[in-house]
Order: structure tokens, then C-alpha cells, then sequence
């Protein structure tokens, strides 16, 4: 398998529209590639951007460093014309394609629907409950073994069936019976299921049957010829199980993704999957220049990503390639914080007082009618108030919402957070997304205090 990293901001989704032209340029017809990513949104974004590349190069005869010959124009024509039917879905979506080329085969309706998680999960409590009504019966396998302090355990297992495709219990007798319960409620689960009905789980290992049925794997590699999974770092096992075993049996796959960027463990992901292909496969040089941000922004989070990863903070060196900006050099970033045992209201006014003195200092370069105070509640206005008066620096109180859910204000205030406590929640935030921009008006005014919901 080939695999690629690929920070946040480097233009890996224009470096998987690019792979779409080489491959049909070199003769692999569009309906032989599949493109598979982590969302139906990002998979429907990348369908309209291979698609108007296509007819970059239909028209202009080439697309950002991809330049097309004539002999290939041909080829561009046709896939100009399958871009609707492309096979460019999520993983769940694309496991389903393949699942329906061979139903029969694996004893399938070739119309199955699928069901929610939670519907699966109510579906599993209903054969619990049904089990242990049986089990009150003294000649029952299970009569005394089914009882109610199993059902948390049961269901924890149940949520957590895409890491592995069988359990193994641990040492212990209490052990040995939970997965005894648990075989018997999950076989009731699956007749319940049927040959038309499957959760995303239980597609997951439909799916990795299908890899070891001959004559259906034989339906997928007729299908399609070239495999490329995006956000690579957020599989689980199950699914990474599956994609390699595509690729044992001769289909070419491609991973674009990036370890540091793995925050979907809630959901069974498991960025060791990221790390056992990139280690055990054909490494491609990483994509490590970013267009997203300015080079100020980008010096300070890059120098805070290898800072984190000499200290192996979720990630190593190898994991965080340096990254370099291809934006102006615009603005400055400073950062201050305040600690100490005082009461909050105390430390507010004082961090009040320290941005007043830093906004007056920059006075003498930026009017104050070009600056902007973001604050995330009401309650934070009147400390800056009484700063700013004493600081006699002007000032306009405006109400806004939605600024502190604007990407690049997120992933500012989380890369923030992840240099104070690299344990916290917002290191995942920030890894997801490490870059951002601070956008900057042109129109001088008053300065805004502004208030943020």
C-alpha cells in the first residue's frame, strides 16, 4: 500500500484531484477508480473537484502542475462523462458497492438496507432482554449465567465490535462467561438482522468475509482497478483489515491521511492502523507545504508541532514533517497569559489591563480603527471596559455571533490550549486542523469590543 501524510492546509485534496488526472491520463478509465473518504460531505466535494479539473483540462488543456498531452484528450472526454456515476463515496458507501456486486454470493439481498447505530444497539438490547427471559427457564444453557449486572458489559462490547472481529476474554472466570453471554446475544443479533438488514459494524465484517470469498473478490478486482482512501488515519481495524486485503490480492491502493490529525477514537477509530501501513508499506513523500494561512501562523504552529513531537506528545518526529507557507507574510501573533492564586475576577482584570497596555503600545503603528477584541461572553466586557478607560483607548461594544465557530479562530484558540496542557481535549482539536488565519479589514473604524456567542 502507498501511503502519504499530509498535514492540515498542504492541499491534500488538490493532490488527490491530481492523482485522478495522472491515473486517467495513463489509461485507467474513471469508473475503475474509486475514491473513498471519511464523510459523504468531503466525498461529495471531492466528486465537483475532480469533475471541474476534468474540464480544466478539457478546456485549457491542463490543471494547477498537471498539464495534459493530445493523445489523452480522448480519455478526458470519457471521464468527463462518468463523473456522475464515479465511485467516489465514503468507506461505509464503497464496502456497501462492493457488498452488492457479490450479494448473492454471500448469501446477501442484494437490496439491503442499512440501519443507524442506535437502531442496532436498541436491536441488541431487545435479543439481551429476550435471552435472559429465556435463561429463567432451569433447563436453559445459560440459566443462571444471564443476569442483569452483565448488561453494561454487554453493550460495551457491542460499541466496541469494529476493533476486532472476535473478542478474547481475559483471564478469569466472570470473563469467560460475559463472552460466553455475549457470542450468544450477538448470534440472536445477526438472525435478527437477516439477509436485508446490516449496521455499519456489520457491514465492516461483511465486508472483510467478502475479501476471503473468492469469486466475490474476483467481482470487486473487475470493478476497480486503483483505490484511494483519504483521512486514512481515522479507519478502524475492521476497516483497515479491509483495505490491505484489497490490496494482498492485487488492487492498488493509495492512503493520504495523517496520524496527528486522528481524533475519531470515539467512533473505534485507531490511528495504530495509519502507522501499521505507513510502516509496513511504500512511503510517499509527505505534502508538507500549506496554503491555508500566513508564514507568521505558520512558524508558530509548526515550531509548537515538532515541539510536541520531540516530546511524543500522541505523535513522533517521523509523524510531523516540517511545513513551510506559501502565503504572504502578513500580521504578527504575540501570546500572554495570566496564572496565579488569586480570585478569577482578579486575574481578569488583570489580563484586561495587560491587553490594554499592548494595544496602546501598537497604536503607535495600526490605528485603533483597525483592531478587533474578540471576548466569548458578556461577562468579560466589563473587565476590558474599565482597562480600556483607564488606558483612554476608544472604543464601539458590538454583539456577534458565530466568530469562536469560525475555523481559523478555532484552531488558533485550540493550538492555544495545546501549548498550555498537551493532555487536554484541544490538542485532538488542534491536530485535526493545526492552521489558521486571522483575517484582517481594511476599512478603519473605532475599536470593537465585541461579544461573541
Amino acid at each position: 500500500m502507498k501511503v502519504r501524510i499530509a498535514s492540515a492546509g498542504t492541499g491534500k485534496t488538490a493532490s488527490l484531484v491530481l492523482r485522478y488526472l495522472e491515473l486517467i491520463a495513463s489509461g485507467t478509465p474513471l469508473r475503475r477508480i474509486a475514491g473513498v473518504t471519511f464523510t459523504r460531505k468531503a466525498a461529495d466535494e471531492l466528486r465537483v473537484r475532480v469533475g471541474a479539473a476534468v474540464e480544466d483540462v478539457l478546456h485549457k488543456g491542463q490543471h494547477l502542475d498537471f498539464v495534459a498531452s493530445s493523445q489523452t484528450r480522448g480519455a478526458f472526454q470519457e471521464a468527463a462523462l462518468e463523473i456522475a456515476g464515479a465511485t467516489l463515496s465514503t468507506i461505509h458507501g464503497f464496502m456497501g458497492q462492493c457488498l452488492r456486486l457479490a450479494a448473492p454470493t454471500l448469501h446477501l439481498d442484494p437490496d439491503f438496507s442499512m440501519l443507524g447505530d442506535w437502531e442496532a444497539v436498541a436491536l441488541f438490547e431487545e435479543e439481551w432482554n429476550t435471552l435472559r427471559y429465556l435463561a429463567l427457564d432451569p433447563g436453559h444453557l445459560l440459566h443462571g449465567v444471564a443476569t442483569d449486572e452483565l448488561t453494561e458489559p454487554l453493550l460495551h462490547l457491542f460499541s466496541k465490535r469494529s476493533l476486532a472481529e472476535a473478542f478474547e476474554p481475559a483471564e478469569g472466570e466472570e470473563n469467560q462467561r460475559l463472552l460466553r453471554v455475549y457470542e450468544a446475544v450477538y448470534t440472536a443479533y445477526e438472525a435478527r438482522l437477516g439477509a436485508n438488514l446490516l449496521s455499519p459494524s456489520e457491514l465492516e465484517r461483511k465486508a472483510l468475509d467478502l475479501t476471503r470469498n473468492p469469486r466475490a473478490l474476483g467481482r470487486v478486482l473487475e470493478r476497480v482497478k486503483v483505490l484511494l482512501v483519504d483521512e486514512y488515519q481515522d479507519v478502524n481495524p475492521l476497516q483497515g483489515a479491509f483495505f490491505a486485503a484489497l490490496e494482498r490480492a492485487g488492487l492498488e491502493v493509495e492512503a493520504v491521511g495523517d496520524p496527528k490529525q486522528s481524533i475519531y477514537a470515539f467512533r473505534n477509530a485507531d490511528v495504530a492502523v495509519f502507522r501499521k501501513a505507513l510502516r509496513e508499506g511504500q512511503p510517499l513523500p509527505p505534502l508538507a507545504r500549506t496554503y491555508r494561512h500566513s508564514r507568521t501562523l505558520v512558524r508558530f504552529l509548526d515550531r509548537l508541532t515538532q515541539t510536541l513531537a520531540r516530546s511524543n506528545w500522541g505523535f513522533g518526529p517521523e509523524e510531523a514533517p516540517p511545513v513551510t507557507g506559501v502565503r504572504s507574510e502578513t500580521g504578527r501573533l504575540e501570546v500572554h497569559w495570566v496564572v496565579g492564586e488569586e480570585p478569577l475576577d482578579h486575574l481578569r482584570a488583570y489580563e484586561a489591563g495587560v491587553l490594554a497596555q499592548r494595544l496602546q503600545a501598537l497604536s503607535q503603528q495600526t490605528p485603533y480603527g483597525q483592531m478587533a477584541v474578540l471576548v466569548r461572553s458578556y461577562g468579560s466586557v466589563r473587565f476590558l471596559e474599565e482597562a480600556f478607560r483607564r488606558a483612554q483607548i476608544p472604543y464601539v461594544l458590538l454583539q456577534g455571533r458565530g466568530f469562536y465557530e469560525r475555523q481559523e479562530v478555532r484552531d488558533l484558540y485550540h493550538a492555544l490550549r495545546a501549548a498550555l496542557d498537551p493532555r487536554g481535549l484541544s490538542l485532538l482539536a488542534w491536530l485535526r486542523s493545526p492552521f489558521g488565519q486571522v483575517s484582517q479589514e481594511d476599512r478603519p473604524r473605532p475599536m470593537r469590543l465585541q461579544e461573541v456567542e
